[in-house]
């Protein structure tokens, strides 16, 4: 009995080995990675443009950190492994924005010399460049841009500033902006003897009055300088020179022609014009003449029956003066004798009437005995009623009648 309760002993020992031995060979299931399946896409999908290489180094880290080879036994681990990736995509950093167009419109802004410009036009600009962020990181750039190009367009909007330059003795103010004058260009100028052009023909379309030549010159580091652009001169005008009367001219070395006509105006006391250029300037004071007068427009009733008035309607009286110019006469008499009988009639314009003009005076002495006239020859013919017609045809010229 005893060798049967051996024998049973052995098979007892042989079934718990067995089942050691099976409890050896078990093995645990993989873990559940599934909870990293969503964490590890973003971490995959990130922009790495964006982030700094230390948070992306962090997150590399977390991510490589996964064992996959891990069993369920330490599933709690798969958690803990989300939850570092999870850590490191949030505290990822981005990169700072992009300042280089910032930088170089705001290096453009510092070089600028700040007299060429407007006062309003540069506080625009200083605006513009203090309100940059310079926190912004990649993920704002659009507002980083945002800012360069409002540096660009107060750069692109800055006005000139006024520039003045005065030189009393003469009585010359010449005015623009820096863009046509360097702000640290000297005006001087000088006026030339009116001897030195004697003999000259100045042809200025009347009688002179009086005459001043002015040497107008800009100086720049020592260097005489012309205006880049078109300024505007005022030249103060001398005690008793009417301002009404006074011509600008650019005096040249021009035998024949040695004046060139500038169109002015009259601010007060002094006469304005624009100019290109500086050189030598005459402002001539003109007394405008009568050279011819004649009619430039017949009356429109030209016929008549004999004893009806005279109808001057229409009629148009233009006076031509020396400067080129002509005026309409539109306030003058005329001398006719009565439309009584056939012949010629003629309509005179007395010279009475003509120094109704204003500023105007004629070329040639006007006794109080003659006067000028203008001829209008008056046909008066025979009609085939008793009455008969005046045919007005015109004919025009000075005449001196006694």
């Amino acid at each position: 009995r005893n060798a049967d309760k051996t024998d049973d002993q052995s098979v007892i020992n042989s079934y718990t080995q067995s089942i050691l031995d099976a409890l050896d060979k078990l093995e645990y299931k993989p873990a559940d990675f599934s909870s990293l399946e969503d964490i590890l896409n973003a971490a995959g999908s990130v922009d790495r443009s964006l982030y700094t290489p230390e948070s992306l180094a962090e997150l590399d880290e977390a991510v490589v950190a996964v064992d996959y080879e891990l069993t369920i036994e330490r599933q709690e681990q798969v958690s803990e492994w989300a939850l570092q990736i999870e850590t490191a995509i949030d505290n990822l950093e981005y990169l700072p924005a992009d300042y280089s167009a910032v930088n170089a419109a705001v290096e453009k802004a510092e070089k600028l010399d700040r007299r060429y410009y407007s006062e309003l036009s540069l506080i625009a600009l200083d605006a513009a460049v203090n309100s940059v962020d310079y926190s912004l990181n990649i993920s704002e750039q659009a507002k980083v841009n945002a800012f360069a190009q409002s540096i660009e367009n107060a750069l692109l909007s800055l006005e000139y500033a006024a520039v003045v330059l005065r030189h009393d003795p003469c009585g010359v103010i010449v005015s623009a902006t820096a863009k046509e004058i360097n702000p640290d260009s000297i005006l001087t100028v000088s006026e030339v003897d009116s001897s030195e052009h004697e003999g000259t023909n100045f042809a200025v379309g009347g009688s002179i009055k009086s005459l001043h030549f002015y040497d107008i010159k800009l100086v720049l580091e020592a260097q005489v300088v012309q205006p880049d652009g078109t300024v505007k001169v005022k030249i103060r005008l001398a005690d008793g020179v009417d301002p009404a009367k006074c011509k600008v001219y650019h005096v040249t070395d021009d035998i024949v022609n040695p004046l060139v006509r500038f169109a002015n105006t009259i601010d007060g006391n002094y006469v304005v014009f624009e100019t290109e250029h500086f050189s030598e300037f005459a402002v001539i004071e003109v007394e405008t003449v009568l050279d011819s007068i004649e009619i430039s427009n017949l009356p429109e009733k030209t016929n008549y029956a004999i004893g009806e008035q005279l109808d001057l309607t229409g009629l148009k009286v233009t006076a031509n003066l020396s400067d080129g110019t002509s005026k309409e006469v539109d306030d003058f008499n005329v001398g006719m004798t009565a439309l009584d009988s056939v012949g010629v009639k003629k309509v005179t314009v007395p010279t009475a009437a003509l120094r109704k003009l204003p500023n105007l005076k004629l070329r040639f002495p006007t006794p109080d005995s003659r006067r000028i006239s203008f001829r209008a020859v008056i046909r008066l013919r025979e009609s085939t009623k008793s009455s008969g017609f005046l045919s007005f045809i015109q004919k025009h010229r000075f005449s001196s009648d006694a």
